[in-house]
């Protein structure tokens, strides 16, 4: 929803259909994990003003990788001497104390920030491309 004005475009409305889903009041996205589902009910006002204080100290520096993720499935093609299908792939950062990134599905994960800005992160996601490259 480029500046917030105008029609939303296909893909805005499918990642407002995502935030919907796994966001507020009822985070329906995480029954899964009850556990977590409680304690996101529970601590997200608290939650919620973290992130305020945090966006506004510029602390959130999550430049995108298109380039360096273009040019790691770019390997990975190589490697298995074969061009990839289209796909994709989408990541939900989290600024936790986690460090293990856990699937929604086969292609959605919700990603610690501390493992994306790793480089343990291109290790995490090898098999990931991998499969999806394979096919």
């Amino acid at each position: 929803m480029a500046g917030g004005t105008g029609p939303a475009r296909p893909a805005d409305r499918v990642g407002l259909a995502r935030y919907t889903e796994l966001g507020p009041p009822d985070f329906a996205g995480l029954a899964a994990w009850p556990a977590l589902h409680e304690v996101v009910v529970r601590r997200w006002s608290e939650a919620e003003d973290w992130h305020r204080t945090r966006s506004r100290a510029g602390m959130l520096a999550h430049p995108p990788g298109t380039a360096d993720h273009s040019t790691f499935v770019g390997e990975i093609e190589r490697a298995l001497g074969r061009r990839s299908a289209p796909f994709t792939l989408e990541f939900i950062l989290l600024p936790v104390r986690d460090d293990k990134a856990r699937p929604i599905d086969g292609t959605r994960f919700l990603v610690p920030e501390r493992l994306y800005d790793s480089p343990a992160w291109f290790d995490w996601l090898r098999p990931v491309v991998t499969r999806l490259v394979a096919g």
